[in-house]
């Protein structure tokens, strides 16, 4: 149900299954979560490194961003909210944050 991971330098990968909430951070490596399913919560921050989030193809969320929006990208479909982005029903509650890389969102294909 829930996810908690932490590091200083080093890299985290995670490809799960959480329902109910995700909390990643790490200083200086990248961050990446490929999750099976739309977890109702998930915040990942790295201050150095990239974060990258995997979700199913027809997640919806809402998106508040903490990242160079340059560096930013999403393969779904995104509607400027107020300060977030909304994708789909805007079910879960998604909190990105990358000081100094990229910040990116797949979609997994429909199958």
């Amino acid at each position: 149900e829930e996810l908690s991971a932490t590091t200083v330098t080093g890299v985290i990968n995670v490809d799960a299954s959480v329902s109910a909430e995700v909390l990643m951070t790490s200083r200086t490596g990248n961050l990446s979560l490929s999750n099976t399913k739309n977890a109702a919560k998930v915040y990942m921050k790295s201050v150095k490194g990239s974060v990258i989030l995997t979700l199913p193809h027809d997640a919806g969320f809402r998106l508040a961003l903490d990242a160079d929006e340059k560096k930013f990208s999403c393969s779904g479909d995104l509607v400027r909210d107020g300060g977030v982005y909304r994708c789909g029903d805007g079910a879960a509650n998604l909190t990105l944050s990358s000081e100094k890389s990229a910040v990116r969102i797949f979609m997994r294909e429909d199958s």
